[in-house]
């Protein structure tokens, strides 16, 4: 909670005179004005009741604002209760107050739902409609991580019982510090305040000097498109079973003090919704909370995650949605279809499969559609789908390009597992396997893998890494960011596959790591017994496994990139097992194939795995258990010279540069790779006399965050030698921020750029 000297600075810092009035404070005070200077009678008037309900002059409500309230406009009792709102006596205690404020908006958001002026609760519209008519006591802040923002900053204590008791207790706070509201424009800029320190929540909790520049944008109106995960890492689908949401919502309760997994799928099978279900489908149900992020694994136990307690104290499944649309195929593209029309149900599955044709079935699209009329996104009538004003809300925030499959996902279908592209007999394999100087042959000579720049040593200590131990092909590949290492990999298992006549798209999978796996099931896939007839949620993984298992003399290879931003040991455990006992890999426990996947698999001989790691505070560290059944590779030289020597186009002082600071930071392990060398010389490319402005700007932004560590002569030296190099190529801010990082390494004996 921030102290009251500390508002009463930020708040004359965020609304500072010189700066004139922004517009949103401007929309805010002449409706609260108007508002406020309406007689009775007119403020009954059906046509300014529904000014008062749609008053995003004092707020947007993103989807929320999708919630229909017509019928209210000309409700009696409603209408004489919010004329009356305004001049009713509220008790003078803040905490009374709040309680008694609390309660009349749960009266009426009661009566609402009661009197069937809407079909949801319009909880953030009917608080919206008192923050008009209480300009004193509410602010503009209602969506739910928002309004938490505002109360870790504002609130100390056990919490009020109700979002309006926390508004009102908010202004509260604020009017101790900042004394009484004298005016319209008062009320305004206090409320307009809660959403300014929602905003800048995080740099405040971190001590850290918050954005003063930035003019105050309007609540709820700065919505940015939902960022969607690449298509490769969405979750294909999620099972529908009994009562879905509810279902999910109920488990997530069970969470809140902490509880083992084991115990949760234990204490699930006593409870009446979830009795009908074996101990694996409660296990999977368990898995796809995770899976979906309702649910974290903290210390050994399951609590609800952020959007899992907003999930449970809100009354609308903003969270879930959020969540879903972002992680999982095809909620994102289901709206877009529907967002050009209603469509029956076989007509919205065929669009489905047009775009991910591994939908060979209607199980998935019919999942997915069972979820969105659950959560109130598309309703149906006579055999037709539509998306309702909530889905149409949601689908506003989609981006304009949906993630889709890339050509060679697009082009696999479910019967594509059992079958390479082309079967070579074990002779004709063996004979047509390239040695180690073809392989130093091919990347010399092939246009691709020469643009980049791998020395002999690394393709060797590669090849040899894998080829040396029959059945057991892993290494690890570590070191400096943007080396090269999934590259070098990606290029090699290419050029292998070709040398041999074997098409990569059938032969290859990379896999990008998700920080949420916490089993194999990211890796593998899962079954999911949850319908008529059990069905496997197939990844990609598990079907290279399989063609692998199939052709057990043919090369595969599998890449995981950035192995380490989830626990290695708990989601690879099936095959560090199989690659040490050359025993099966177990997959599923039915007798006989789901979906074309088999119960279980015998350890691939030609299976090639690859890993790439970096080693910071974002990832995991690598166990004995692992680091014991790989070879561990390490990619720290950067021959900056000789990469820039490959460039078609040159720029002699940028290049000259970032040779010179790599060099300097080299000592520390500070220095850079070929990416972020890339990346700034196409950031100050065609800068003309501002060259040296954009090369500051881009040493500052992607050379400098490198830069951290505990006070030793090397860092020192290194710190003081980038220093002189910046102040003599006049890049100025690069150089100021480096003498406050000396000075800080000399004071606390510890630096960073993020301080």
């Amino acid at each position: 909670m921030l102290d009251e000297a500390r508002l009463r600075h930020l708040y004359t810092q965020v609304f500072r005179p010189a700066d004139g009035s922004p517009e949103w404070l401007a929309r805010y005070e002449a409706f609260i004005q108007r508002i406020k200077q309406l007689p009775d009678d007119e403020l009954r008037s059906p046509s300014v009741q529904a000014e008062l309900w749609r008053a995003r002059a004092i707020t947007g409500l993103g989807p929320g604002e999708s919630v229909d309230v017509k019928s209210a406009y000309t409700d009696h009792d409603i209408v004489e209760s919010l004329v009356a709102l305004r001049t009713q006596s509220w008790p003078a205690d803040d905490h009374k107050r709040a309680a008694a404020i609390q309660a009349e908006y749960d009266r009426l958001l009661e009566l609402m739902i009661d009197r069937g002026h809407s079909s949801r609760r319009p909880q953030a519209r009917l608080a919206r409609v008192f923050a008009a008519l209480l300009p004193g006591e509410l602010h503009c802040v209602y969506q739910y991580s928002a309004l938490r923002n505002v109360r870790d900053l504002l609130l100390t204590g056990k919490h009020p019982d109700g979002v309006i008791a926390e508004h009102v207790l908010a202004r509260a706070t604020l009017r101790r510090a900042l004394g009484p509201e004298n005016s319209v424009a008062d009320n305004v800029r206090r409320s307009m305040f809660c959403w300014w320190l929602h905003k800048q929540h995080d740099a405040l909790l971190a001590g850290q000097e918050p954005d003063f520049d930035g003019e105050v944008g309007a609540a709820g109106n700065d919505l940015e498109p939902l960022a969607l995960w690449p298509f490769n890492k969405q979750s294909k689908g999620l099972p529908a079973f009994a009562r879905l949401s509810d279902a999910f919502k109920d488990v997530v309760r069970k969470t809140l003090a902490g509880v083992e997994r084991q115990e949760l799928v234990e204490s699930l099978g006593s409870e009446t919704d979830f009795t009908h279900l074996a101990p694996s489908s409660r296990g999977v149900l368990v898995t796809n909370l995770k899976s979906v992020g309702l649910v974290e694994l903290r210390d050994g136990l399951l609590f609800p995650s952020k959007e899992g307690e907003e999930f449970l104290e809100s009354d609308e499944p903003d969270a879930l949605v959020e969540l879903l649309l972002v992680k999982y195929f095809p909620f994102a593209h289901l709206l877009r279809l529907l967002h050009g029309g209603p469509l029956a149900s076989n007509e919205l599955y065929t669009g489905l499969q047009s775009i991910y044709p591994q939908w060979k079935s209607t199980l998935g699209p019919s999942q997915a559609l069972a979820w969105v009329k659950d959560l109130g996104l598309v309703e149906s009538s006579e055999g037709r789908n539509s998306l309702t004003p909530y889905g149409a809300a949601w689908h506003q925030r989609l981006p304009q390009d949906l993630p889709k499959p890339s050509p060679k996902e697009k082009s696999r279908s479910e019967d594509a597992v059992a079958v390479a592209v082309q079967e070579l007999s074990p002779e004709e394999a063996a004979k047509k396997a390239p040695d180690l100087e073809s392989m130093l042959r091919s990347f010399r000579e092939d246009p691709d893998a020469k643009k980049l720049f791998f020395t002999t040593e690394q393709i060797t200590a590669l090849h040899a890494a894998w080829h040396c131990l029959p059945g057991k092909h892993f290494v690890i590949l570590s070191g400096l960011s943007g080396t090269g290492k999934t590259a070098i990999v990606r290029h090699y298992a290419r050029l292998y596959l070709r040398a041999m006549g074997l098409d990569p798209a059938q032969h290859t999978e990379l896999v990008a790591v998700s920080p949420d796996w916490r089993d194999p099931s990211g890796l593998l896939g899962y079954v999911n017994p949850l319908q008529e007839e059990p069905t496997y949620q197939a990844s990609h993984a598990v079907q290279l496994l399989v063609r692998a298992s199939q052709s057990p003399h043919l090369p595969f290879f599998l890449v995981l990139d950035e192995m380490n931003l989830a626990s290695v040991e708990r989601y690879f455990a099936p095959l560090l097992s199989a690659m040490e006992t050359q025993d099966e890999i177990k997959l599923h426990s039915a007798a006989t194939e789901l979906n074309g996947i088999p119960p279980a698999v015998r350890w691939p001989a030609k299976l090639f795995i690859a890993g790439t790691v970096n080693m910071d505070e974002t990832t995991h560290s690598i166990s004995d258990k692992v680091l014991d059944r790989a070879f561990t590779l390490e990619f720290w030289d950067v021959d900056l010279q000789r990469h820039f020597e490959r460039r078609e186009q040159h720029d002699t002082r940028v290049e000259k540069l970032l040779v010179e600071l790599n060099e300097l930071l080299r000592p520390v392990r500070r220095h850079f790779g070929y990416r972020t060398a890339n990346e700034v010389l196409a950031f100050a490319a065609g800068a003309g006399d501002a060259q040296t402005l954009m090369l500051d700007q881009a040493v500052y932004s992607k050379v400098l965050p490198r830069l951290r560590g505990e006070e030793t002569p090397e860092l020192k030296k290194a710190l003081d030698a980038a220093l002189a190099c910046c102040k003599s190529e006049g890049l100025a801010r690069s150089a100021e921020k480096l003498a406050s990082m000396k000075l800080q390494l000399e004071t606390t004996g510890l630096t960073r750029f993020w301080s």
